[in-house]
């Protein structure tokens, strides 16, 4: 009797060590691309432009991000709190602009930015991977998301894992793309987004282009006037630690 218990326990201890070692090797593969200490800091080029009833408002820019801070949150890992900056070109002073925060689990990537929560990456980190990006907050989404025809959601895809990445700045061997949205219609509303993050280094890019079109017939429908929207573009420039 006494070695049956003693069998138990030991199969218990080795089932929780078993489990506590996945889930740590499923947040290491989730910090090789989301790479997460206080004092990180990375610096990005910005192409901006806004759309107002068919007017453009071009920005140019640089963004700068800082984890300034981490506690522990519920889930038993760290939440980090990170500020964000912006210039107008590299001889000008930094202005603080809003803040944001980031934790990562055994389960997904979690980036709050303006008070609202998204889910970034979601495991398997695999291609054709797919999840709702809105599933911590209520902006629903165009897609539809399990079996009921009333819940919407933003469905993100891993569309490449570990291939290599070029942007105008720098080449990465290893990179994860995630399709946020990819929807080209020019006729009611284009919306196409992405990120991609390099192993080692993080997000390397943010591309987005939304598009709400003027659907007003006979007026404007299919001439791709713009009454709202933004092309937005996010390049790395400089990544490092601050002391």
């Amino acid at each position: 009797m006494r070695r049956s218990v003693w069998f138990l326990l030991v199969m218990v201890m080795i089932t929780l060590s078993c489990s506590e070692q996945e889930e740590q090797v499923t947040r290491d593969v989730f910090f090789g691309y989301f790479p997460l200490q206080v004092g990180d800091f990375a610096i990005y080029e910005v192409d901006e432009i806004q759309y107002q009833q068919n007017v453009q408002t071009h920005s140019v820019y640089e963004l700068k991000t800082l984890v300034v801070d981490s506690f522990l949150n519920e889930e038993g890992g760290y939440t980090y709190a990170i500020n964000q900056f912006r210039r107008t070109d590299s001889n000008k002073l930094w202005s603080a602009i809003e803040s944001a925060s980031a934790r990562v689990s055994n389960r997904e990537v979690v980036v709050n930015e303006g008070n609202t929560s998204y889910v970034k990456m979601s495991t398997p980190l695999l291609k054709g991977q797919k999840w709702n990006g809105n599933a911590l907050n209520n902006e629903g989404g165009d897609e539809r998301c399990g079996t009921d025809p009333a819940y919407s959601c933003d469905n993100y895809e891993i569309t490449s894992v570990n291939e290599s990445f070029a942007t105008t700045l720098a080449t990465y061997d290893q990179a994860l793309t995630v399709m946020e949205n990819n929807d080209p219609d020019i006729l009611v509303k284009y919306d196409v987004r992405k990120q991609v993050y390099a192993s080692g280094v993080g997000l390397v890019t943010v591309e987005k282009t939304v598009l709400n079109y003027c659907t007003t017939p006979p007026a404007c429908y299919g001439t791709q006037y713009v009454d709202t929207g933004y092309k937005y573009k996010q390049i790395l420039k400089e990544r490092g630690v601050e002391k």
